[in-house]
């Protein structure tokens, strides 16, 4: 009998072993801070992509008169990055054009070699803005051309009625599927089969946890062969922190119960030890790349940020942690009950006639 429990204790054990660890929110390192000219002032919400040898970055920077433009930087590891001499890449428009005020949050798809861009547009109107959606193509990523129809997406009747803006596309192949924020954070999903021509499906919500209880916004939606995974930003008692999210159809979340995943760097004096933000990642190898926007209580730090994690420990779908490993625990635990019961049933025959009293 003591065997066969220490045996079970042993598989029990082991099994446990295999889900994935829970971990304490990990701190990044600064990989791009301000620049001079057009980004002396902040740069912000880094949208980055890797074709499996090499990295690009097309990032905002924000001039001290307010101006934001879109810039790119190139890296060979995803952490040393290398500026375009020529940036921005994505200018704002003429006055009067409806993208004459800023232009920023960048989508970058590479298809049929071109990349695609969809950003969003600001014109100013005295105290008055708006904010549309645009798209632009380039054939390297760095010349583009901004789409003769633009704006392709605009301000709607309800949620987002006060303007759209950071746009997420994926492709699903034969169609598109856009995340978006509206009024005051809200998160919305459109799809298109073009990329010009979109249509409005439904907002998008998800449960809030003790870390983001105030607030949580998306910036960042991966694809992968499992489901979805977002990374968003949210607020509890403390200031922002990032946290995943993952589904199984893109609309349905469920945030991941070790949130967050990665914090704000204090009480150091780097470029994010006030709050992370603007998160998005990729998939490089058998890791996440988190890159976000940091900012200090300085303000004068501010810069684009980056967190390695591991992806085993973020399993896609829905991050649930009975997978095979649950089940084979479960199974276990069961196969030890009935063990032990039927050594006392053998050995306690007394015990056979408590079910009856």
């Amino acid at each position: 009998m003591r065997i066969g429990v220490l045996v079970c204790i042993l598989i029990l054990a082991v099994t446990l072993s295999l889900f994935p660890p829970a971990s304490a929110a990990v701190k990044g390192q600064l990989v791009l801070g301000l620049g001079s000219s057009w980004e002396n002032q902040y740069i912000f919400s880094p949208f980055v992509a890797y074709n499996g040898s090499a990295f690009l970055m097309w990032y905002n920077g924000e001039n001290k008169n307010g101006v934001i433009s879109v810039g790119l930087a190139t890296s060979l590891d995803g952490i040393s990055w290398i500026r375009y001499p020529q940036n921005p890449v994505l200018r704002v428009g003429s006055v009067g054009e409806w993208d004459h005020g800023s232009v920023l949050g960048a989508s970058i798809l590479y298809e049929g070699a071109i990349y695609k861009m969809w950003y969003s547009g600001k014109a100013q109107s005295g105290t008055s803005s708006t904010i549309s959606i645009g798209y632009a193509t380039s054939s390297d990523g760095i010349h583009w051309t901004k789409y003769a129809g633009n704006p392709v997406f605009a301000a709607g009747p309800d949620y987002d009625r006060n303007g759209v803006l950071y746009p997420a596309v994926i492709s699903l192949g034969s169609s598109y599927v856009m995340y978006y924020l509206g009024d005051n954070g809200t998160t919305a999903l459109a799809n298109s089969t073009d990329g010009t021509h979109w249509t409005r499906i439904a907002q998008i919500t998800w449960p809030s946890q003790d870390w983001d209880k105030s607030r949580h916004t998306f910036h960042g939606v991966l694809k992968t062969s499992q489901g979805y995974l977002m990374a968003y930003h949210g607020q509890g008692t403390t200031a922002l922190q990032i946290g995943f999210a993952s589904s199984t159809n893109g609309i349905e979340w469920t945030p991941y119960p070790g949130n967050p995943v990665i914090t704000y760097n204090f009480p150091s004096s780097g470029f994010d030890n006030a709050f992370v933000y603007m998160p998005m990642v990729i998939a490089v190898g058998d890791s996440y790349y988190v890159y976000y926007t940091g900012s200090s209580t300085s303000q004068i730090l501010d810069g684009i940020g980056l967190a390695i994690l591991p992806a085993s420990q973020y399993p896609v779908p829905e991050f649930s942690s009975v997978g095979l490993a649950g089940i084979i625990a479960v199974a276990v635990s069961v196969v030890c009950i009935n063990l032990g019961r039927r050594f006392s049933r053998v050995h306690h025959p007394e015990k056979k006639l408590q079910r009856f009293i």
